[in-house]
């Protein structure tokens, strides 16, 4: 058997003895990723390009290549077996839905001049050496963005996502300010200055307190914010447990704000504030391989999430 700190990764299947042996000795022994909604689980959505449920054997995604605009579904071993580059061929692929791995709320976007990459020229977008999408299109308008149907009226809640900030040009471009890894709210309501919305973003302005670049979390104008670098990975958590709102980055506290109120939300986005109009500074210049939202509060549990993720992904 594998050692218990290497339990989680990405490669599945069925080995001799001889087979484990070699792979032990060449520092390769294939290992499989843990379940983790099996362990922390009543998720309200759950997007990953890896199971995240041991009994999860749907499509985790929907790809459009550009050849053609042909679209096909992706379960996680296509994904990281090659399916999606060889169905792109030498062409991009782009995500037209990021599927839900706790029920029915997928992330969709039909506009195909906002839709995020998965793969470029042939190659699938990979960050830390695992897949991801990568929401930094210049010029897209609408911004690039995957939105979902949820109903959230909840006074406490946890986000949690695997998120790389990049830095080309575009992070001096004035529309590229406050991407939002993860925007529960209303379509076409902005997501922030109320209590009915939360978001938690990425950026490149020191208008928060923190030298940039930046994660934040928001609600109600208030923002909790820690400072990160450029084209690293990490994993960012923003939640509200009772009157606290709080931002963690690799398991480490970043600021907390005061903030009382319940959502009464109807949207969760992905890559943009849930109104384009009139907030168009909030594109998501990133990379984005997880989100997960619970809809309870999960301070207790935390750190033991990030821990969790982070065996798997490496970010710190």
């Amino acid at each position: 058997m594998p050692a218990t700190s290497a339990i989680n990764s990405e490669a599945g299947g069925i080995w001799t003895l001889r087979d484990a042996e070699r792979f032990k000795r060449a520092g390769t022994w294939p290992i499989v990723r843990q379940g983790i909604l099996d362990i922390f689980g009543n998720a309200a959505a759950s997007y990953s390009l890896t199971p995240l449920r041991s009994n999860y054997t749907g499509p985790v995604v929907r790809v459009r290549r550009s050849s053609d605009n042909a679209e096909q579904n992706f379960t996680a071993t296509e994904v990281h077996s090659g399916g999606i580059a060889s169905f792109v061929g030498s062409g991009n692929g782009f995500v037209r839905t990021w599927y839900d791995q706790s029920g029915g709320a997928n992330l969709v976007q039909s506009n195909a001049g906002s839709q995020p990459l998965i793969a470029t020229a042939g190659s699938l977008v990979t960050r830390n050496g695992k897949p991801g999408i990568d929401f930094g299109i210049i010029g897209s308008s609408p911004p690039v963005q995957l939105t979902a149907t949820l109903a959230s009226n909840n006074s406490d809640w946890c986000a949690l996502g695997v998120v790389t900030y990049k830095s080309s040009s575009p992070q001096y471009d004035i529309s590229w300010e406050y991407g939002r890894w993860i925007s529960v709210g209303n379509v076409g309501t902005n997501d922030y200055n109320n209590t009915s919305s939360f978001i938690g973003f990425v950026t490149n302005q020191r208008d928060f307190g923190e030298n940039p670049p930046a994660a934040l979390a928001g609600y109600n104008n208030k923002f909790a914010g820690k400072e990160i670098a450029y084209n690293t990975q990490y994993i960012f958590t923003a939640y509200k447990s009772g009157s606290t709102v709080k931002v963690r980055v690799n398991d480490i506290d970043g600021e907390s704000i005061t903030q009382a109120g319940t959502l009464s939300a109807t949207a969760l986005r992905v890559g943009a504030n849930t109104a384009w109009a009139p907030e168009t500074n909030s594109n998501l210049w990133a990379v984005v391989q997880e989100v997960i939202y619970y809809q309870t509060d999960r301070s207790s549990d935390v750190s033991a999430i990030n821990k969790e993720m982070n065996a798997y992904y490496g970010a710190y």
